[in-house]
């Protein structure tokens, strides 16, 4: 959890309102990310793939650069960092055809003036 709240600290907490985890003791500790980041965690039940649409859609789109069997491990801090950006910069349909980044820039740039 501390990973993940490390790599967020740099957003705008008004900008993370919920995280959705799956169902892995992996994700035990969310107390830590409720508190920490200032947002409510949400798992979805198992074996319900439409309650997380968006997170399935994600690991398939994921999968291109890390298959399942992927010993993630191996895999450097940069080299996922890489793949992240890559991502960010892939247009979504659900989006307008727009891409995560500018999304990201444009909410910046709406919301600047309301954080502190």
């Amino acid at each position: 959890m501390e990973k993940i709240h490390s790599k967020f600290k740099s957003v705008p907490k008004k900008m993370i309102k919920t995280i959705t985890f799956d169902q892995g003791s992996e994700f035990a500790d969310h107390r830590y990310l409720e508190e920490t980041m200032k947002c409510e965690v949400y798992y979805c039940e198992s074996h319900s793939p439409w309650q997380k649409g968006s997170n399935e859609n994600m690991n398939g789109r994921l999968r291109k650069y890390l298959p399942k069997n992927a010993k993630i491990n191996l895999i450097t801090q940069e080299e996922l960092d890489l793949i992240a950006a890559k991502m960010n910069r892939c247009p979504r349909k659900c989006i307008g055809y727009k891409t995560p980044n500018e999304l990201f820039i444009q909410q910046q740039k709406n919301d600047s003036r309301t954080w502190s």
